[in-house]
């Protein structure tokens, strides 16, 4: 049978969930997500509708420069470049989305959602130094934790919004001490 692209495909024995040529089934059927594939992230961005493509290219624009400052500066200058405040202190419990507006929230839905595909590294200080940015009008704080969990030291950062953390994870983190916290980004790339 041939396909809507023209292809007869079946599939692998190594893979039996991927096409290959000459076996019965389209090479794309209309509804299969390949993972990794740029057809379906094509796909996903035009289901975004072309209201928000600029502001997902300027998401990925920015999370790039954030990957070039964390590789090549201290973390108080990418900091300072993001928007964002090294946090002054620990911050207070509670969660920072209801402070958000709905459209803040959304656009940060969404810069988190274009920076957890590859190419990018999102790990939490990427993540933070991005959220911290979109938000800067905000004054946000960048908090660096550490935890012990199993004889085994793990740090994380978080962006703070009035004290209180945009990241449910923080709880299990104690806060560094600032200076402390300039030191530990540069390890954290």
């Amino acid at each position: 049978m041939v396909g809507a692209v023209g292809a007869v495909v079946g599939t692998t024995a190594a893979h039996p969930d991927l096409p290959v040529a000459g076996q019965g089934r389209p090479l794309l059927p209309r509804h299969t997500h390949v993972p990794g594939w740029p057809v379906s992230r094509l796909r996903t961005l035009a289901a975004l509708g072309p209201r928000r493509w600029p502001f997902v290219a300027r998401v990925a624009l920015t999370a790039a420069l954030v990957e070039l400052g964390v590789r090549t500066l201290p973390l108080p200058t990418v900091t300072r470049l993001a928007g964002v405040r090294p946090a002054s202190g620990p911050g207070r419990p509670g969660d920072a989305w209801p402070l958000l507006t709905a459209r803040e929230r959304d656009r940060c839905r969404l810069a988190l959602r274009v920076v957890a595909a590859p190419p990018f590294s999102a790990t939490c200080l990427r993540r933070s130094l991005l959220l911290g940015h979109l938000l800067r009008r905000r004054r946000p704080t960048l908090q660096v934790g550490v935890a012990k969990d199993a004889g085994r030291v793990a740090a994380h950062a978080w962006v703070e919004i009035d004290g209180l953390s945009l990241d449910a994870e923080s709880a299990g983190y104690v806060p560094l001490p600032p200076a402390a916290a300039s030191r530990a980004g540069r390890f954290a790339a």
